[in-house]
């Protein structure tokens, strides 16, 4: 919710209180290097994937957020303040000596979540709202308080805050600074600043980010964004916050001690990482490796990778630039599951269309892939189409049609402001895979999925699926888990070309399609799939000989 104070209210003041009960700062991680982990010839300290499994250094730390509003749930509105909808938040207009020495003048002014005259300059708002003031209109000093509040925090463990921002008019911009109150509103500690954003340029939104490091748990932790109008009048300028998040980085998956840029088995599930990366490497790709790069204990995978014919950055050249993490830190999926031969004819089991030889198709054998219906009119986009409209992305199949619809395409304006869809389920709906209908063109491709699920405002998760760039017909992602009562989904996509604001690439996708893959049925119960049983009624008489194939058992 919002709250709206006089100054003269304000019950949390923090004046002469001592910050030793718990501080969280800025800690640098250090990393001791062998010469060449890897044996691959190129040092440490230049080579770009220390363990040769494909997957870049640099994606080898994953995040899981903790925290998320990207003001999407809001409706248009006439009045320039909102309620919020998150209970893990709150905003305060104006606040008072959050940080000793910082006294907010009197006065009031509005948080607006959907245009008025001066917001609406700031972004063209075919896009979901977000949070801002009317700097001109404003006193010099007045403020916003953002909290992102009830936050867990895991004393080791990194954290990002990450936001954009953008401003419009040629005033001086505001001050914005970020902290941390580890004990929240209720607490006696003091909220601690973990730095001052320079605000840099106006228009186009901005991605900032700030990390820190915990140094003790907590579970109601708070952090706060807090936008001061350094300027008011006519000096000031209209500015607007959006997708504010909070992030949990974890660089060594399975707890083992090794991080994750010299495991091979980052999430210890017994499958190379080499292997569940979003190269669609197979066991058939693997050799052994060489210097003292290992699995870890526990894991019963072999010392693989993807082998020390690198190329000068020490990438493997099979993975030509590398390859993206997919499952690769997440323990609950083991994508080796899939390069079974459970009938030993060749054919690994992900790629057989009958596991058992019984001549019946596992796709007969196993139970429906369910369809999400969903009407088109629910879909909203953060920009607009060149080619149709947005909501054409999800009006073929799992609309009431069967295969792609009419489709759009679209430009994306930046590289770092990707176009955002925002989807209503009509119902609560069990999602675990997507399907997507070809892009239009060749040069038309999309690289990276960014799909984030919610029940009401509660956030069940995130999904980064690696598209590939060129593919005919359709593609089908599984995602690591099934996301059950889905009521909204708001996903992005990333290209694979250089857009620039002058000369925008054109993006396409015929169809998007939110599918449920059921697990497959077990008609005898015998804990043995029907797709990998060869009486999958326990008759005494094969399945092959069942069938309406007229076979006999000779």
């Amino acid at each position: 919710m919002i709250k709206i104070f006089n100054t003269k209210q304000i019950q949390k003041v923090f004046v002469g209180i001592s910050l030793f009960i718990l501080v969280l700062t800025l800690l640098p991680t250090t990393i001791t290097y062998a010469a060449d982990t890897d044996g691959d010839g190129v040092d440490e300290l230049v080579d770009l994937d220390n363990d040769n499994d494909g997957i870049l250094d640099s994606q080898e730390c994953t995040s899981e957020v903790i925290f998320l509003e990207d003001f999407s749930s809001y409706v248009s509105q006439a009045t320039p303040v909102a309620p919020l909808s998150n209970p893990n938040e709150e905003t305060e207009i104006p606040y008072q000596e959050v940080i000793s020495g910082s006294v907010s003048p009197e006065g009031w002014y509005a948080v607006a979540l959907q245009p008025r005259d001066w917001f609406s300059a700031l972004k063209n708002f075919g896009e979901n709202p977000a949070m801002g003031f009317d700097g001109p209109n404003l006193n010099s000093g007045e403020k916003i308080l953002f909290k992102a509040k009830n936050l867990t925090l895991v004393s080791g463990n990194e954290y990002t805050i990450s936001y954009k921002y953008w401003w419009q008019n040629s005033g001086v911009p505001p001050k914005l600074s970020l902290f941390v109150d580890v004990d929240g509103a209720s607490g006696t500690t003091a909220p601690v600043l973990l730095g001052e954003v320079d605000l840099l340029g106006g228009g186009n939104y901005k991605t900032v980010s700030s990390n820190w490091t915990a140094t003790a748990d907590s579970t109601n932790a708070e952090v706060y964004i807090m936008i001061d109008n350094y300027a008011g009048g006519s000096g000031g300028r209209n500015f607007q916050l959006d997708d504010i998040q909070v992030e949990k980085i974890t660089c060594d998956a399975d707890n083992d001690g090794i991080q994750n840029q010299f495991d091979l088995d980052s999430d210890n599930d017994g499958c190379l990482d080499a292997i569940e990366g979003g190269g669609n490497f197979t066991p058939n790709d693997m050799v052994n490796a060489q210097g003292t790069v290992t699995v870890g204990p526990g894991s019963s995978a072999s010392n693989q990778n993807l082998g020390n014919a690198v190329n000068s950055d020490g990438v493997p050249n099979t993975a030509s630039g590398g390859q993206g993490a997919g499952a690769a830190y997440n323990d609950s999926v083991n994508i080796c599951d899939n390069f079974i031969d459970s009938d030993s004819d060749g054919v690994f089991d992900i790629d057989d269309k009958d596991n058992d030889n019984d001549g019946i198709l596992d796709v007969d054998e196993c139970g429906n892939v369910v369809v999400t219906n969903k009407p088109a009119s629910f879909v909203s986009a953060s920009d607009n189409a060149v080619y149709g409209n947005m909501s054409q992305i999800l009006d073929g199949e799992g609309a009431g049609a069967s295969g792609p619809g009419p489709y759009p395409y679209f430009y994306w304006h930046q590289n770092q402001n990707p176009i955002t869809f925002n989807v209503d389920m009509n119902a609560p709906s069990d999602i675990n895979q997507f399907k997507f209908y070809s892009s239009w063109g060749n040069d038309e491709g999309i690289k990276t999925a960014i799909f984030t699920f919610y029940n009401g405002s509660n956030m069940l998760g995130q999904e980064v699926l690696t598209v590939p760039v060129s593919y005919t017909n359709e593609y089908i992602a599984d995602l690591s888990t099934t996301y059950s009562n889905v009521t909204r989904v708001v996903f992005s996509f990333e290209d694979d070309w250089d857009i620039s604001q002058s000369n925008p690439k054109r993006t396409s996708m015929i169809e998007l399609v939110f599918r449920h893959k059921s697990e497959c049925q077990d008609t005898d119960s015998d804990g043995t799939p029907d797709y990998l049983d060869l009486d999958s009624d326990n008759d005494g008489c094969f399945d092959a000989v069942e069938a309406a194939g007229n076979f006999t058992p000779a």
